[in-house]
């Protein structure tokens, strides 16, 4: 029990000096006798709670007070009780360390005096700056205890309380003990198969979990101590890696690949086949895998749709060896006709044609020790072509707004883009140069640049051609590599590399390749970020491969032989640069195309058709058709269907009576008619072979006669309209057609 008596009474009345258990000291309280009866009371209560560590308690006690005498209270309770002060003040800091709160100083004085804001030189006029200081020397002990005893729990509670303590975090985490430490936890990683990333292993070591986002850690510099174990941690674990297999009757399937230093890893996810069929797609990915496959992941996501489509239709099929060719045409029509929520189509023609030339190759793998033949030789796909949509060149005003604003790209990745725009090299190719893609020619006198073509190499090689494509380097592309090597010099030299766009931002901080991707997407963002748009008003959207495009076109646009291009572009054949000069006059003719739907429309288009629409309403339409909204899904011309028939059911827009197209077109019609008039002999010859007579009444021969009479009349009246409108059009694959 406190005994408190007044000693001296203030003249100014601003504080009084009583006696508190033998000690004097100033306080702002009363001189009545109640109001220091009540003082003893007070001052006997906040002892006796702050040896029992009741914090709650005291804090609230002290609300209760004005908050000047709040503070006066406790400057009372730190001089006349210092032991006993200091003491409660530490059990503080071990509750709040217990309950998992972070403790700083600000939090303790709050914690610990429920004072809610800093009164000048509360710190030290009540010692919580010299306690803090001890229960961080705690703290760290503590932690150097947990390094070296690997204990894991314990560091990760420790550290979830470390935030206030920055500076000596620097000093602790240079200690050997944080070394072994590490050490330890990297068998966490390697025990689960995981990739020791830089943040995954500051963010498990010290917090306990591999996803969280750390502040002060991911800070550290690179040369730290942490930082440079950490590294070396996953330099071993790459060797490491090496030796990690598969398990053959695990369901996901991990599989680690190298590139340069560091190590990716793919995933294949089984889970979706049922016990044989998983076992087989399982058999045929250990034989891809084993042959060096780069994508085993997307060959198992076709197999994965065609299963799925099958599994939908409630066939009895235990193995993929058990599918018939009814089995596949049933799929194949279903695929073509599914729907989204949105009533779209769910796949696209290339991506349905694309599955099933994948299950053929995989049925092929299962086949080959079998005489049965592989069903999905006979399944054809006709005019996928006109359904694909192929890479557009980048319009000449779209490079002028990109050239503008391009400069804002990081350096490397400008780079590449100049080479790729001034080259025509692949986005691969741009990003696999070496630093001594720069050559002279054997005159010495003329700047060239090699690079190795990916795609036609192995038949390059076949035919005797050397690996490197070779090609004049234009002053711009010669600057921007001699940018890039000053730019990756240093890592070159200390890594032994030979590549020209590298860095050291890759996953775990190692060295890796610069992102193809990462080009892409920066470019599409500058885009956004200054408002590019196409020719119809939509934010302009670019891919890598346009560069290669767009250059293909400004060659044979400003007059360059189809021999010229091909061999600067590094196409093996004339073919491939001349399907580029198909592509240039088609967007020729496209452009022809407004005006010839403006001249012909009322020719065009069927009067039946047009008795529907008033004259509002078909000038509406023909301004939905010069800005292609109407294009129909085939891509083979537009639809004129008036919104009062409603939906359309039919699954295939040729022959329609509200299909109208134009001379753009008619090289696509030209392929399809001679396609289906060869499918109509090789039916004729198939029932002479098998001498069947009296075929030409059968329904099948019917329909597939009829589609080419649809092709013919199609062809036909397009070719008059557009003649007649004076609108020129490409002859060169015009069939013979009666």
């Amino acid at each position: 029990m406190a005994k408190v008596t007044l000693v001296k009474v203030s003249s100014d009345a601003s504080s009084n000096v009583f006696d508190v258990d033998g000690i004097e000291v100033s306080l702002y309280w009363s001189k009545d006798k109640k109001e220091v009866q009540a003082l003893e009371d007070i001052i006997s209560q906040a002892y006796e709670l702050i040896v029992r560590n009741k914090s709650s308690l005291f804090v609230e006690l002290m609300q209760s007070q004005l908050q000047l005498k709040r503070v006066s209270l406790m400057l009372v309770l730190y001089q006349v009780y210092p032991k006993e002060w200091n003491e409660y003040l530490y059990a503080c800091c071990l509750e709040m360390l217990a309950n998992q709160i972070s403790c700083s100083i600000k939090a303790l004085t709050i914690y610990a005096t429920g004072v809610d804001y800093f009164v000048r030189g509360i710190k030290s006029k009540l010692g919580i700056q010299q306690v803090h200081d001890k229960f961080k020397l705690y703290i760290k002990q503590e932690m150097l205890k947990a390094f070296g005893a690997c204990n894991k729990e314990r560091v990760w509670h420790l550290f979830h309380h470390t935030t206030f303590m920055t500076s000596e975090l620097d000093d602790l985490l240079n200690h050997s003990a944080v070394e072994n430490y590490l050490a330890f936890c990297y068998e966490h990683f390697n025990e689960k198969r995981v990739l020791v990333s830089y943040r995954g292993m500051l963010n498990y070591a010290f917090y306990g979990d591999e996803t969280m986002k750390t502040y002060y850690l991911e800070k550290l510099y690179i040369n730290h101590p942490v930082s440079q174990k950490i590294y070396a941690l996953n330099e071993r674990q790459t060797e490491q890696i090496k030796q990690w297999n598969y398990n053959f009757d695990d369901d996901v399937w991990t599989i680690y690949t190298h590139l340069l230093e560091s190590v990716t890893e793919t995933r294949i996810d089984f889970t979706a086949f049922e016990k044989q069929f998983r076992i087989e797609v399982k058999r045929y990915v250990q034989h891809l895998l084993g042959n060096g496959d780069k994508k085993p992941q997307s060959r198992v996501s076709d197999i994965r749709r065609f299963y799925l489509c099958l599994e939908s239709l409630s066939y009895s099929v235990h193995s993929f060896m058990e599918l018939r060719q009814f089995h596949l045409q049933h799929v194949k029509s279903h695929m073509q006709t599914e729907k989204t929520e949105n009533n779209d189509d769910r796949w696209g023609m290339s991506t349905i044609r694309g599955t099933f030339t994948e299950m053929k190759l995989f049925l092929n793998h299962l086949l080959k020790k079998s005489k049965t033949t592989n069903p999905f030789e006979k399944i054809k796909f006709r005019n996928t072509d006109t359904y694909t949509n192929k890479t557009a060149y980048i319009p000449e005003f779209v490079i002028e707004q990109i050239e503008k604003v391009v400069h804002e790209l990081p350096e490397p990745l400008l780079h590449m883009w100049v080479i790729m725009m001034n080259t025509g090299m692949r986005s691969i190719e741009a990003r696999n140069l070496q630093s001594d893609c720069l050559v002279m020619d054997e005159t010495g006198t003329k700047i060239m640049i090699r690079y190795i073509p990916t795609k036609n190499l192995e038949k390059r090689l076949a035919k005797g051609l050397s690996k490197f494509q070779v090609i004049p380097a234009k002053p711009v592309i010669v600057d921007c590599v001699n940018k890039q090597l000053e730019i990756t010099k240093e890592l070159r030299e200390s890594s032994g590399l030979n590549y020209l766009f590298i860095s050291n931002r890759g996953r775990n901080k190692s060295i890796a390749l610069t992102s193809i991707w990462g080009l892409a997407m920066a470019l599409n963002k500058l885009i956004e970020k200054h408002q590019i748009k196409d020719e119809w008003g939509e934010i302009y959207h670019y891919h890598n491969h346009q560069c290669r495009k767009t250059l293909t076109v400004e060659l044979l646009s400003n007059g360059a032989t189809l021999e010229d291009v091909a061999n600067y572009i590094g196409h093996l054949s004339t073919r491939t640069t001349e399907r580029h000069y198909h592509d240039i006059k088609l967007e020729k003719l496209a452009e022809l195309d407004a005006d010839f739907f403006a001249i012909m429309f009322n020719e065009i288009v069927e009067p039946e058709v047009l008795q529907d629409f008033n004259e509002e309403e078909k000038n509406a339409l023909l301004e939905e058709i010069k800005l292609g909204a109407r294009h129909t899904p085939e891509r083979n011309g537009y639809c004129v269907k008036h919104v009062a028939f409603g939906p359309c059911a039919k699954n295939s827009c040729t022959g329609c009576r509200f299909l109208i197209t134009g001379p753009q077109y008619l090289p696509r019609l030209y392929d399809s008619y001679s396609e289906q008039e060869q499918h109509v002999n090789e039916l004729i010859e198939h029932y002479q072979i098998k001498k069947i007579e009296n075929y030409e009444n059968f329904v099948e021969f019917q329909r597939q006669l009829n589609l080419l009479k649809v092709y013919r009349d199609s062809i036909l009246k397009t070719e008059k309209v557009a003649e007649k409108a004076g609108v020129s059009y490409d002859k060169s694959k015009r069939p013979e057609i009666d």
